[in-house]
């Protein structure tokens, strides 16, 4: 039997972990250097960050500064996915974690920032979307220890 570790190299793992990550919050810098976002929770779940967080409407340097994080995650982004193709076999091996990262992070991003309640639906959907990733990575290593893969 393959020994788990197989299936996810740390290295790689960890720069698609980045990846997903970065992506995530590039995503947010958007959405705060746009301006008019509403956080939509009530009550006390409305004390989120974006009650925080200065607005763009304030003055061009909060935008700007916005701006400015919106490009340095989308660099940090590239560069992560960069490295993780330079260590991977095949360019569809850096997606999985990238994928799985990203939509928990978009969740999580969108609850604390924005107060934003996801259903359960959505979070039984992002646990099957990762529960394939990781069938589909494991069924391509014990491909690759089998002798199978090109």
């Amino acid at each position: 039997m393959t020994h788990p570790s197989y299936y996810f190299s740390s290295r790689v793992s960890s720069c698609e972990f980045y990846q997903g990550v970065f992506a995530a919050v590039a995503a947010l810098m958007g959405k705060l250097a746009s301006g008019g976002f509403e956080p939509k929770a009530e009550g006390i779940a409305s004390v989120t960050l974006a009650h925080l967080l200065p607005s763009p409407d304030d003055s061009i340097f909060v935008r700007i500064s916005y701006l400015g994080l919106l490009v340095a995650s989308n660099v940090a982004m590239w560069a992560s996915f960069s490295k993780a193709l330079a260590l991977s076999a095949s360019s569809q091996e850096p997606q999985g974690i990238n994928t799985a990262a990203n939509l928990l992070t978009s969740g999580c991003l969108g609850l604390v920032v924005f107060g934003e309640q996801l259903p359960v639906l959505w979070w039984g959907g992002m646990a099957l979307i990762t529960i394939g990733i990781i069938l589909v990575r494991r069924d391509a290593a014990s491909n690759k220890v089998a002798g199978k893969e090109n």
